[in-house]
């Protein structure tokens, strides 16, 4: 815009003519520099004479000749002073943009723009920041370059040593170490066959694998070429190796478990030489020549057998006096009849049960104890495979220690199993049941009734003989289980879930009705033991006992037996013994792991009425019987004959 061009002079530099001449008129009177700039003077607002009164003021400095000659030109008085302009703020230069590394400049660009606002040069800085990029582009593409080039030398020098064979040393520790594997291959496999637990499917199966690493290994390690396959080969045979121990291991501890416990055809009987307790016999040599009080109508072992074991153990042949039976002969030693008396623990045992003999042990004294080592009588000849039904005795003896001792048994309980059909019938007969005994030391019978306990005094067989004959049915097996052995199978398994039929306390445990879970093996003891909490007594015992069995049966089918394989192995051994064979019991193994699935367990008790008479042990003092109540006896009969004819029952209590 030319400054002389009157018709182009911006809105905001016109003025009111009437303004001006006023101004002129006034001598300027009242001017305010740049009160007739933009907004400081409206059209039409001078009112005549609003400046008369006004003080005077000096006078103003004259404008630049360019500036009168402006106004001059454009029709302006020649007196007039042009109006003032506010200098405008001359337009400040763009910060300069800062450099932003990487791909993050073009974001700072785009955010910052000043294209609205100042003269800065978009265009230059894309072109600078396009500049930037292709630079770090190419630095990343270099330093990318330069770590392929090293891994790949890296690669190349493996490669290398990969080309060369494995050494002498390595190559030998590889055939030494295939070696062993191969050992260990046809150990596992004899084992996984000699067991016979396995189904022939799981054999297959099991052999293939053993196969299948064998030449996998082999593979691997031949030649010791490649460097990288022989040393992946040596690897796996160690792990092959490991793995096959451990195989070994498990399986070998669980058939030397088996063969501790089963087809056991002994037991031992504990006897002692006792004398008062006052007397200053101290050992075997003190009594050599003392008189012997002997009952060997009831014991179990032959009496020549006791006497040698005497004999040898004081040095000559005893001077003995035999009476009929126990209590006389506890009563010749007390009332001095006699200097010492040989018993078994098991009967001395049972005396102290009676009344007027509780506090024997403190008017008694043992001062050297002997054991003697007898065959068991096996009740039934026949031989059993997989499929066939049996019956076996289940013994729970009341004593701690050595399993294979003779003892009272205090759970008496006929398992009939019947693989066909998948049931399992639980007979329980109570301790006090007073019946005749079979199966005596002399191979007959006693002359009179006694309790069912007191049938362990004289062996297990007597005990399996006497209940075969009470029920009609042939005893195949027995199974026996003390205190000790009860308690740590059942830790072992990690607890058992046993259902009450009544809420009760024994022992510092608490039971309620319905299911106890996760009882420990002390636990289900006393949930075992328990008698007086109940009305039935001992029949409610069996009823708990049997309980407790029908547990530990289903936790054994259960796979919670292979999480505790090897507890529960070491918790048996030494806890139990049974005469059943191992090929048997190695069968019903196979045959669960073939079919899985559970067990239908049937719980069955017989009943009777008490009774005090006295009995073929205690002759002197009626003690307390149950009477058997032949009904149910009978039911029992019925029961087992039907799971003998491969009959689904379902048992009514």
């Amino acid at each position: 815009m030319k400054r002389n061009d009157y018709n182009n002079i911006p809105e905001e530099m016109s003025f009111d003519e009437g303004a001006l001449n006023d101004i002129s008129n006034q001598g300027m009177r009242g001017y305010q520099p740049g009160m007739y700039q933009q907004g400081g003077y409206q059209p039409g607002a001078y009112q005549p004479g609003m400046y008369q009164n006004q003080a005077p003021r000096p006078a103003p400095v004259p404008a630049p000749n360019a500036a009168q000659n402006y106004y001059q030109n454009a029709g302006y008085p020649q007196n007039a002073r042009a109006p003032q302009r506010v200098p405008q703020r001359a337009p400040q230069p763009a910060p300069a943009p800062q450099r932003v590394s990487n791909r993050a400049s073009q974001s700072y660009y785009d955010q910052n723009s000043y294209a609205d606002n100042t003269r800065y040069d978009d265009k230059a800085t894309k072109k600078r920041a396009k500049k930037e990029e292709k630079k770090r582009l190419k630095k990343e593409q270099k330093l990318e370059e330069k770590r392929r080039a090293k891994q790949e030398a890296k690669d190349a020098r493996r490669e290398k040593r990969n080309a060369k064979p494995a050494n002498f040393i390595l190559r030998l520790i590889g055939g030494i170490l295939f070696i062993i594997q191969l050992i260990l291959t046809i150990i596992t496999g004899f084992l996984t066959i000699k067991s016979g637990m396995l189904p022939i499917k799981y054999i297959l199966i099991a052999l293939g694998v053993l196969v299948f690493f064998v030449i996998l290994n082999l593979c691997l390690l031949k030649g010791g070429f490649p460097r990288k396959k022989f040393n992946v080969g040596l690897v796996m045979t160690i792990l092959t190796c490991a793995g096959l121990a451990a195989v070994i291991y498990y399986v070998y501890g669980g058939l030397s478990t088996l063969a501790s416990i089963t087809g056991i055809t002994v037991e031992s009987t504990e006897y002692a030489i006792y004398v008062r307790v006052d007397d200053p016999a101290e050992d075997f040599s003190d009594v050599a020549n003392y008189s012997f009080g002997t009952s060997f109508a009831m014991e179990s072992n032959d009496p020549d057998d006791i006497i040698k074991k005497v004999k040898k153990e004081i040095g000559r042949e005893p001077d003995t006096m035999d009476f009929p039976d126990m209590m006389s002969q506890i009563d010749g030693l007390l009332y001095g009849t006699t200097d010492a008396m040989i018993m078994s623990k098991a009967n001395l045992d049972t005396i102290a049960e009676l009344e007027g003999y509780t506090d024997v042990y403190d008017r008694v004294r043992e001062i050297g104890s002997f054991s003697i080592t007898t065959v068991i009588r096996t009740a039934s000849e026949s031989e059993k495979d997989a499929n066939d039904t049996f019956a076996i005795f289940i013994s729970g003896i009341d004593t701690e220690g050595d399993v294979n001792a003779r003892s009272r048994s205090d759970v008496n309980i006929i398992a009939i199993v019947n693989p066909n059909t998948r049931q399992i019938l639980l007979v329980s007969t109570p301790r006090d049941y007073y019946v005749t005994l079979y199966g005596l030391p002399d191979g007959g019978s006693s002359s009179m009734k006694d309790k069912l306990t007191h049938a362990g005094n004289f062996g297990i067989d007597c005990s399996a003989a006497t209940l075969g004959e009470l029920y009609d049915v042939d005893i195949d097996y027995y199974f026996r289980v003390n205190f000790t052995g009860f308690r740590q199978i059942i830790d072992a398994l990690g607890g058992v879930t046993v259902y009450s039929d009544y809420n009760f306390s024994y022992g510092g445990y608490n039971f309620v009705q319905g299911e106890n879970a996760n009882l420990s093996g002390d636990a289900a003891l006393c949930f075992a033991r328990e008698r007086h909490s109940f009305a039935d007594g001992d029949r409610q015992r069996g009823r708990n006992q049997m309980a407790v069995i029908e547990a530990v049966i289903h936790k054994m089918t259960s796979p919670a037996l292979l999480r505790n394989y090897q507890e529960t192995m070491k918790g048996i051994e030494g806890s139990c013994t049974t005469s059943m064979p191992d090929d048997l019991l190695s069968a019903l193994v196979s045959a669960q792991l073939d079919d899985g699935g559970d067990w239908d367990v049937q719980k069955y008790s017989v009943t009777g009425t008490g009774n005090s008479c006295t009995t073929y042990s205690i002759r002197n003092q009626a003690v307390y019987v149950m009477e058997p109540d032949m009904a149910t006896v009978e039911q029992a009969r019925e029961y087992i004959n039907a799971m003998y004819n491969d009959e689904v029952i379902h048992v009514e209590q």
